[in-house]
């Protein structure tokens, strides 16, 4: 195998011992939501946590993320959650150990299945043997949907931007929010701005447009379209299947 290879493969078993935390920021825009102020973080224990196994009846450790400011590194703490007796005694940990539905810990914990026995949990994953997945009340209430589903203003007739007008001398401003495209975008047809008012171009990501009017965006090219958040968010995937198993199935 060659080193590529060897890479390739650790990348797809690395989710097995991955750990993650969220670090929120009080320093944000608070037009933006609350969900712009926090970020995920991955990380990889050391060698000695990484050995730690996985048992749901013998786990006598517990490990918690701990984030150290000063020095901005991220540690994880394990500690003892019953009496270890003998030395040398193997310590495990409960990946789930918040959750006791038969269930939800069995799809929780999927990824450190073998494949047969992942085919076996999804196959039984039917009306007959799970009949509260389908048939549990459906949430009816609008906050679900508003929440990560804004009614986005738009024109009903589309307005073509006249491009035409533009010679190959123009200089593009661009607005930005990407620090990549900052660095890179070193084309002299582009200039960079940071007021979004004088901006040809707007290309952002940690904010969502919610005016698509012309009279608003005059001419203004951007990197986004009315309701994409409902191709891009997924927290309400589940909740569609669902809808449409008992509607359909």
């Amino acid at each position: 195998d060659t080193k590529d290879d060897g890479i390739e493969l650790i990348l797809q078993r690395m989710w097995k011992f991955n750990q993650t935390y969220t670090l929120a920021s009080t320093q944000f825009n608070p037009n933006a939501g609350l969900e712009a102020a926090q970020e995920p973080y991955w990380y990889i224990m050391d060698e000695l946590g990484s050995s730690i196994r996985y048992s749901s009846t013998n786990a006598n450790v517990r490990c918690v993320s701990f984030f150290f400011e000063p020095s901005q590194t991220m540690f994880t703490l394990f500690y003892p959650i019953v009496r270890i007796e003998q030395s040398y005694t193997e310590i495990f940990r409960n990946y789930v150990h918040d959750n006791s539905n038969t269930l939800d810990r069995n799809i929780k914990l999927l990824p450190w299945q073998r494949v047969h026995s992942r085919k076996s949990i999804l196959r039984s994953l039917t009306i007959e043997n799970c009949p509260e997945i389908f048939t549990t009340k459906l949430q009816n209430k609008t906050e679900l949907f508003e929440e990560g589903h804004k009614n986005d203003l738009y024109d009903k007739i589309s307005n073509k931007i006249q491009l035409s007008k533009f010679d190959n001398e123009h200089i593009w401003k661009v607005y930005t929010d990407n620090e990549l495209v900052k660095q890179y975008l070193t084309d002299p047809h582009y200039q960079l701005v940071d007021d979004i008012d004088q901006a040809d171009i707007i290309f952002i990501e940690k904010q969502l447009i919610q005016d698509f009017r012309h009279e608003t965006l005059n001419n203004k090219l951007v990197n986004q379209f009315p309701f994409e958040n409902v191709l891009t968010k997924k927290e309400l995937l589940a909740l569609t299947a669902r809808r449409w198993k008992s509607l359909y199935g």
